[in-house]
């Protein structure tokens, strides 16, 4: 029998830190492209700031870097979008240092510079319907539980398809990234992948705060955007890397065990986290949650045979040398 254990406690305890909008849910946006449709792995495609995927005949893994105008301008990264073997669009993050961690919010002090290696990413929450392939090859588990507060059939249901699995747990995450040739990233490469070459913000697109309006540059799905739902992935604007929703939506598990002090000890280059602990990290803020917790610092801890209705997957991938 598999335990449930959800974040309504202290769930409830945060909402009075945070700052709530008057934003009203709007309908679902309809994604150009579906996600996951399965396609040989000679195929790839690249995109730019849209989920639109073009296919091309080699699996070139380049990037370009483009130059404002300005003189003293920031470097400004252009996205490339692959597909894997399984048609997950995955987004290449450069090799590079970053400054990880912020304000003592959740244990994301103190502010320390890492460098990672070059690795992908994939630019959706794990899908419903790519999900359900995995379960379906005898590799993956259900769900826990398959259906939204309101009793509505969520997993299994076409309407969802193309919105995040919901109710896994870090096992289930783990085997799932595993079935596609994947791996859950280190909580340092999730980091650096939600700011998306911006240091020293608060949140994938910099510093004000969110929206629930669809398709602009600050929109996150949190609890009072879509009441306590999930909404269909890339809904909301990409990053400066192209990656979508890594602020709300759902929580994501990634490799490491949690230690509220390991950033007083983790390595300066590529940091896997602590080698045991008793509860694994979560990131990203859930839609349980209002503004604050999306911070891209934002440190969450769960145990690891947990699950919740705002807890999902994203998983990375290191490149072929």
């Amino acid at each position: 029998m598999r335990l449930k254990l959800t974040m309504t406690t202290f769930t409830l305890l945060l909402l009075t830190a945070c700052n709530y909008s008057d934003h009203k849910a709007l309908p679902t946006a309809i994604i150009p492209a579906t996600i996951g449709a399965r396609i040989q792995p000679t195929q790839t495609a690249k995109v730019t700031l849209s989920p639109t995927l073009t296919s091309t005949p080699t699996p070139t893994f380049t990037a370009t870097i483009a130059q404002t105008s300005a003189p003293t301008a920031p470097t400004i990264w252009t996205p490339v979008v692959s597909l894997d073997a399984e048609g997950v669009p995955i987004a290449l993050v450069p090799a590079g240092s970053f400054e990880m961690g912020g304000v003592c919010y959740r244990d994301s002090c103190p502010l320390h510079e890492v460098s990672l290696d070059a690795f992908y990413i994939d630019i959706y929450e794990a899908t419903n319907s790519v999900y359900a392939r995995c379960v379906s090859a005898g590799i993956c588990q259900p769900p826990s539980q398959t259906t939204l507060l309101t009793g509505e059939i969520y997993y299994g249901n076409p309407t969802y398809d193309n919105y995040p699995v919901n109710f896994v747990s870090w096992d289930d995450a783990k085997i799932y990234c595993e079935w596609r040739d994947a791996r859950l990233p280190t909580e340092a490469e999730w980091e650096k992948a939600a700011r998306g070459g911006l240091d020293g913000k608060k949140y994938p697109w910099g510093d004000n705060l969110s929206t629930c309006e669809k398709g602009v540059a600050t929109g996150a799905n949190k609890w009072d955007c879509n009441h306590y739902a999930p909404v269909e992935v890339g809904s909301y604007s990409p990053n400066g890397f192209g990656v979508y929703d890594m602020a709300g939506n759902m929580q994501e598990w990634v490799a490491d065990w949690f230690d509220k002090d390991y950033y007083l000890q983790s390595p300066a280059h590529n940091p896997t986290g602590p080698a045991t602990g008793q509860r694994r990290v979560l990131r990203s803020g859930p839609i349980a949650f209002s503004v604050e917790p999306c911070y891209v610092y934002a440190r969450y801890e769960f145990p690891p045979y947990g699950y919740d209705i705002d807890i999902g997957i994203r998983c990375a991938r290191t490149p072929d040398n």
